[in-house]
């Protein structure tokens, strides 16, 4: 610096008194800041070095970079100190060129120093908070998380010796990544109480706290970092909203504190991981609340699928095993659209449901259901029968979504029916055991009766010998009749019971034939009917029991001619493969197609019948044939008469 003028070295000393007053200046710039820079310019005046001002100049600009202001707003705000300096000289006749020129140097020197420090600062602050956005790009799982969080945290600070993050559970911190503190992870985790202890204060009081050398021993902090003989301590709260989320530290054994700017990278730091940790744990949560409900999903034996507009996205075990699928992409990858994922048809007629109709379709449209509804098992082929209940997923008023719940009634169905067959079958059998015994209680008096009629009229000695003879007729008729329906009764109890009794023996089919056809012969003649035998000449031998088979034609030739008014009754044999084929053929009304199923039943009679009986006869044929391990069938055109038929194995 030139000498100074004999004029301007004349007020020095009221410059410099000026100077020393920097209150003077206003609250508008940090009192550090005028402070030095009116010293540097008072030492300037004075005719000493202008230095000195460069500090308390890059703590304000670090100071405004954490505020979040400009670089050109730190520069504007100096310039404006600038000025107010000049003013303050000028008001006092300290004005002159030497005067502005040492004020200008300082300020410039002092606008360089924030800048630099500024730029620097936020450079480096920029680049680590990348690193950090990486980094919670790039990490799944929040303990990985943190643990690179802190690594990224620690490392711009070369003096940092340890550092942790605390996160907050219910009413404690607890450590969940340390540098330098590795014991801490070691077996349970490090528990401390909010509101207790340094990072227990900083959680509670929610602002950063700095303890250095005796205070870290007095502070009640964990044995740990006491054992790490620390002379500093810095830790900060990590806060979403304004609600805590945790706490972060960080200690030197070294250093005997933390700069502005190691402080405020930190902080910047643990800021910006604050929003990818609280992101994390929202999604670590969010992930653990779907594993919870996809427990409960697959613990339920129902069978639960969701579906949107577009696809099904889920199914558990129980549907996916009702629908014999593998998995949900397995359905949807089968489908053109969401109707065609689950082809629904009517349980009763197999008929497939209309699109639009479809259950998880309806539920789309906002409806709530209940249907019976029948699907392809698509490993096996077989038909499922589903009860699904059907609702409407909304978000708001919005239904972006469906979920059915579908029981397998399959079985129940089945037994449902079962059940029903079973109960109209004894419904019918106890109306047809009504039956027999109102025929069966008839047909035994009425013999019963002639008797005792005739027994009655027998005790008249004196009564002719023509008489007598007709009454022994009519009471050795009665008798057989009553026989005949008696043997029906245990034949039929016989069969049902599976103790029907076959005597099987070699024997020729014609000789049953024309056994039959002789018997018959007298009572078809009086009624002007005609009992044609048709068989070949000669036939294999049957195995069988002669009388039983006697038996089981006799009741189809007796009941033949009963329904026949005029024509014939025709005996036919035939032999196909290994059986002879027994037909009797009548002329009669035929069978109606609803009457087949059931005309070998046991005491079962058509509505219709033109004649009396138990409805034993046929049920008897059909016994005695199946004992010889035969077949017995109708074919029968109504109007034109009716053929039934049995077979017999060949011996």
């Amino acid at each position: 610096m030139k000498e100074a003028s004999p004029a301007f070295a004349g007020a020095s000393n009221q410059l410099v008194d000026l100077l020393s007053h920097p209150a003077a200046f206003g609250a508008r710039w940090p009192t550090d800041l005028v402070d030095a820079v009116t010293k540097a310019v008072a030492r300037g005046v004075s005719g000493g070095s202008l230095d000195g001002a460069a500090q308390p100049a890059e703590r304000h600009a670090l100071r405004r970079l954490r505020e979040g202001a400009a670089l050109r707003d730190v520069i504007l705000e100096i310039a404006a100190l600038r000025q107010a300096i000049l003013d303050s000289l000028d008001s006092d006749g300290l004005h002159g060129e030497p005067v502005v020129r040492l004020v200008n140097e300082v300020i410039d020197s002092v606008i360089a120093a924030s800048s630099e420090r500024y730029l620097a600062a936020r450079d480096r602050t920029l680049q680590a908070l990348d690193r950090i956005s990486s980094v919670a790009l790039e990490t799944r799982r929040v303990d990985d998380l943190l643990q690179r969080l802190l690594q990224l945290i620690v490392e711009p600070a070369a003096a940092v010796d340890t550092g942790s993050i605390l996160l907050r559970d219910g009413d404690d911190l607890v450590v969940r990544a340390a540098v330098g503190l590795e014991e801490e992870l070691r077996g349970d985790p490090l528990r401390i109480r909010i509101g207790t202890g340094f990072a227990g204060r900083i959680a509670s009081e929610g602002r950063p706290r700095l303890l250095i050398e005796d205070e870290i021993e007095a502070e009640a902090v964990s044995p740990f970092l006491k054992a790490r003989r620390l002379r500093t301590l810095y830790g900060v709260p990590l806060l979403s909203d304004g609600e805590l989320v945790g706490v972060a530290h960080i200690g030197s054994a070294t250093a005997p504190g933390f700069s502005d700017q190691d402080r405020w990278l930190f902080e910047a730091m643990c800021a910006r991981a604050t929003a990818s940790i609280t992101q994390h744990l929202l999604q670590e949560a969010s992930a653990g609340r779907a594993r919870d409900l996809e427990a409960v999903l697959q613990s339920i034996p129902d069978a639960v699928l969701v579906a949107d507009s577009r696809s099904l996205h889920h199914a558990n075990r129980a549907a996916l095993e009702l629908l014999g699928v593998d998995s949900v992409e397995q359905l949807n990858r089968s489908s053109q659209t969401l109707s065609e994922v689950i082809e629904a048809r009517h349980p009763d007629t197999g008929a497939p449901f209309a699109p639009d109709e479809r259950p998880i379709v309806r539920g789309l449209r906002g409806e709530t259901t209940t249907t019976e509804m029948m699907v392809r098992h698509r490993r096996t082929g077989d038909d499922v029968t589903l009860r699904c209940t059907v609702a409407p997923v909304r978000a708001g008023t919005q239904v972006v979504g469906a979920v059915a719940a579908c029981t397998d009634i399959t079985q129940s169905k089945r037994e449902a029916s079962e059940r029903e067959r079973l109960y109209g079958e004894a419904k019918q059998a106890v109306a047809d055991r009504q039956h027999v015994l109102s025929v069966v209680s008839h047909d035994l008096r009425n013999p019963l009766n002639i008797i005792l009629l005739a027994t009655e009229t027998l005790k008249d000695d004196s009564i002719p010998s023509e008489i007598r003879s007709k009454g022994v007729g009519a009471i050795t008729r009665a008798a057989a009749r009553m026989n005949r329906m008696i043997s029906d009764l245990l034949d039929v109890n016989s069969i049902e019971s599976g103790r029907l009794a076959i005597k099987a023996l070699p024997m020729d089919p014609i000789s049953v034939m024309t056994e039959v056809a002789d018997l018959f012969g007298p009572q078809a003649a009086s009624r002007n009917l005609s009992v044609i035998k048709d068989a070949p000449d000669e036939l294999p031998l049957i195995r069988g029991d002669r009388d039983r088979l006697v038996q089981a034609l006799a009741n189809l030739v007796s009941n033949a001619l009963k329904v026949s008014a005029e024509g014939s009754v025709t005996i036919r044999l035939r032999l196909v493969e290994r059986e002879v084929v027994f037909a009797v053929i009548d002329s009669g009304p035929g069978v109606p197609e609803d009457a087949r199923s059931r005309i070998f039943d046991p005491y079962w009679r058509a509505d219709n019948s033109t004649y009396k009986g138990t409805g034993l006869g046929l049920a008897i044929v059909r016994g005695i044939v199946e004992g010889h391990r035969g077949r017995v069938w109708i074919e029968s055109d109504p109007g034109h008469g009716a053929a039934f038929l049995f077979s017999i194995p060949v011996a």
